[in-house]
């Protein structure tokens, strides 16, 4: 059967269709007793889920959500971890420009932070789309030829259903925990999990997933999960867990717990599989042509420049391409952007000497003005921005509409650079130090005869420049690491490196790159206020 995952991904309008019958479904179901006559002109929970074609879109609607890089406003999630890091400030145009960034970059955030909203309405969304198809599952024909898709159509779905409550669980830890579908006056009673039996429910799903996952797909479903990116996913959760709160294995519902030893064999998996490689030239990952379910992707999220797409009918392109860009810029390096998402000079500084991926992951103000760009210092600048995702020419848009929000080029959620550094930490040994050099040596680096946590740390911080990661890396190693790396006070302006051209030096005053990291909240984000009203028993995390 195929169905393309980038062409239900992509088309706005069966997207709407589809998120509103599957959003609403649970909502309906609370509500028959109410309705008089049944309907025949739309879908509902008794004449949809009937058929596997029934199955893939709704499985489609599950994926959607991860495609999301706002609902209301802008706010991506690997954005948002980027600017909460050591690696990233918010820039843009002002201080209140996404002001929700703003909050949540010095750790001022409150309930009524939008961020916060958004990216729960993100999770949120996903889990439940998830658990209605899984209640619903055992109502569908699948034909005696369709028997694979029966398992993987399954198995997808508890993998999402595992995916978004562990970004939630990252971003919140007090979350509610659901694996059943939820009606709107059910809500109101709805309680947050114990965190450690989220993150087993996590474990579950991921391995239940696993078993049933397929190895591949054909190139019109490049974008579904495969059995490679749950085994990443887990390692992912598993580090985190066991970092942040200071474990040695990592619980699983109804099972025996992961063990070091476990995880260390789901990525060794992916290793051996020989279905993945380091690609050769690092600045080619993040341009579509050469990057996109290339090699080097165990897990990425699509995007397109669809035509016809604007501000009011929809966004099916990689908007933080626009995001990241100069503002104003006239030049031959890039397209013109909005200057947010600006990088440090400490992050800059950190590469090592003869660092290729130095030069791919940040520009200067220098290089886009050399021989003869110009462009205009926003809030924040520090002379450098982010050259990784951003508005490259080999990006821009080529059908049509609003350009800005159709940048090609997909999110790469796993790399298997990173598979082979999450090897590298848990076996640091001769097994760890030949995967980390395979990385080191793609970046034109010499090899190095030991690792430790550090030197695994500060490989992750160059290779993953920039992909939404450090700020979860730092927390797991504690909150007096997470002080240490995320507060910046007393902060020195840099000078222009270019006399008289203001643009190649900090721009500002000082108390606009200064923040201090508030342990009392450990690194979680508010309970969005209209939750905490919706239900009287949620309640607020730490330090909020």
């Amino acid at each position: 059967m195929k169905r393309p995952l980038h062409y239900f991904l992509m088309k706005h309008t069966i997207l709407n269709i589809m998120g509103m019958v599957i959003l609403f479904l649970s909502v309906l179901s609370s509500c028959t007793d109410y309705l008089e006559i049944d309907p025949t002109d739309r879908q509902t929970t008794e004449n949809f889920y009937k058929t596997s074609d029934d199955a893939f879109k709704a499985l489609m609607g599950i994926y959607q959500p991860m495609t999301y890089q706002g609902w209301e406003n802008w706010h991506d999630l690997s954005m948002t971890l980027d600017i909460m890091s050591d690696d990233c400030y918010k820039g843009g145009g002002s201080i209140a420009d996404g002001y929700g960034w703003a909050e949540l970059e010095r750790f001022i955030g409150n309930s009524q932070t939008p961020t916060a909203g958004d990216l729960w309405h993100k999770c949120y969304l996903g889990i439940s789309r998830a658990n209605v198809l899984l209640s619903k599952y055992e109502d569908i024909e699948f034909k005696e030829s369709e028997a694979a898709d029966k398992k993987s159509f399954k198995a997808e779905a508890l993998f999402l259903r595992a995916h978004y409550h562990l970004e939630a669980v990252r971003l919140w830890e007090n979350i509610p925990l659901l694996t059943g579908v939820v009606t709107a006056s059910d809500w109101r009673n709805v309680e947050q999990s114990e965190v450690h039996a989220t993150y087993a429910q996590i474990a579950r799903d991921m391995l239940d997933a696993i078993e049933d996952l397929p190895e591949s797909y054909d190139v019109s479903n490049a974008a579904r999960i495969t059995k490679w990116a749950a085994k990443g996913e887990l390692a992912r959760g598993f580090l985190f867990y066991t970092g942040y709160y200071q474990k040695s294995t990592m619980p699983v519902t109804d099972g025996a717990d992961l063990t070091k030893e476990d995880v260390l064999g789901h990525l060794t998996d992916i290793i051996g599989s020989e279905r993945f490689a380091l690609q050769t030239n690092y600045h080619d990952m993040f341009i579509a042509a050469t990057g996109d379910y290339s090699s080097e992707m165990v897990f990425e999220i699509p995007y397109g420049d669809m035509s016809g797409m604007d501000w009011n009918d929809g966004k099916t392109g990689n908007v933080r391409c626009v995001f990241s860009a100069p503002s104003a810029y006239t030049g031959a390096k890039l397209h013109s952007g909005w200057a947010f998402i600006i990088p440090t000079h400490e992050f800059y500084e950190q590469f090592e000497a003869g660092d290729l991926r130095r030069d791919a992951s940040i520009i200067t103000a220098e290089e886009l003005t050399s021989p003869a760009g110009t462009f205009i210092p926003r809030y924040q600048h520090t002379s450098l921005f982010c050259f990784k995702y951003t508005a490259h020419d080999e990006n821009y848009p080529s059908g049509g509409g609003y350009d800005v929000l159709n940048y090609q080029g997909n999110y790469h959620y796993i790399r298997y650079a990173d598979v082979l550094l999450m090897a590298a930490e848990l076996d640091m040994g001769a097994d760890g130090i030949t995967w980390l050099n395979m990385v080191r040596s793609r970046a034109g680096l010499p090899d190095v005869a030991e690792i430790n946590i550090d030197v695994v740390y500060q490989e992750r911080r160059s290779e993953l420049a920039m992909e939404g990661i450090r700020y979860w890396d730092v927390l797991r190693r504690g909150l007096d690491f997470a002080a240490e790396k995320f507060t910046v006070q007393n902060y020195e302006m840099i000078p222009p490196s270019v006399p008289g051209e203001e643009e190649t030096g900090d721009v500002g005053s000082p108390g606009d790159f200064e923040r201090v990291f508030d342990r009392e909240k450990r690194g979680f984000l508010p309970i969005p206020q209209y939750e905490l009203d919706l239900n009287i028993k949620m309640l607020q995390n730490s330090g909020y």
